[in-house]
C-alpha cells in the first residue's frame, strides 16, 4: 500500500472514531430530552461506525494503535456519556458510572503500552453495553433493576476473564 493511500485510510478510520466522540454529547442531549427514537438512530450510527472502523483496520492492515486504544477510548466516552445521561434521569444509580470507569481503567492498565494484550471478552463487554443502552431507551422503568443486575454481573465476569487472560499472558 502506498504511503498516500495509507494516510488516506488512516484519516478515514480517524474520522469514524472522531464521529463517535462528536455524537457522544449529542446522544447525551437526546436522552436527557427524551428524544428516544432519534437517540436510537444515533446509537445505530455509532455501532455501525464502530464496526466499520474495526473492519477497515483489519482489512487495510493499519497500525494496531487504532484498534487497541483509540477505538476503545471513543467507545468508552460514548458509553460513559450515555450512562451519565441515564444516571441524571434517575434510570441508573451513579454507581454504574464508577463501575464503567473502573472497568475502563483496568482495561488500560492491563492492556500494556508497547504490546497490547487483546482479550476478546472486552469486545463482547462493549457490545453488551451498547445493547443495554439500546434497550434502556425503550424498556419500562420497572425493568431497570434487571438491567442494573445484568451490568453488575457481566462487569464482574468480564473483570474475572481479564484477570485470568492477563495472568496467562504473563506466564
Amino acid at each position: 500500500m502506498k504511503s498516500d493511500e495509507k494516510t488516506k485510510n488512516l484519516n478515514i478510520v480517524s474520522l469514524l472514531v472522531i464521529s463517535r466522540l462528536i455524537l457522544s454529547p449529542i446522544f447525551f442531549y437526546l436522552i436527557l430530552n427524551e428524544y428516544n427514537a432519534v437517540a436510537f438512530f444515533v446509537l445505530v450510527v455509532v455501532i455501525f461506525t464502530d464496526y466499520l472502523d474495526g473492519h477497515l483496520v483489519k482489512r487495510l492492515n493499519l497500525p494496531p494503535i487504532f484498534s487497541f486504544y483509540l477505538d476503545p477510548v471513543s467507545d468508552f466516552i460514548f458509553i460513559f456519556f450515555s450512562f451519565s445521561a441515564f444516571a441524571l434521569k434517575g434510570i441508573y444509580p451513579i454507581i454504574i458510572l464508577f463501575i464503567l470507569i473502573f472497568m475502563f481503567v483496568q482495561f488500560i492498565v492491563s492492556s500494556g503500552i508497547k504490546n497490547p494484550v487483546y482479550d476478546p471478552v472486552g469486545k463482547y463487554y462493549g457490545i453488551f453495553l451498547f445493547f443495554v443502552i439500546g434497550i434502556t431507551l425503550f424498556i419500562e422503568k420497572d425493568n431497570y433493576g434487571s438491567a442494573i443486575a445484568m451490568i453488575i454481573l457481566v462487569s464482574t465476569a468480564s473483570l474475572l476473564s481479564r484477570i485470568i487472560f492477563f495472568k496467562k499472558k504473563i506466564k
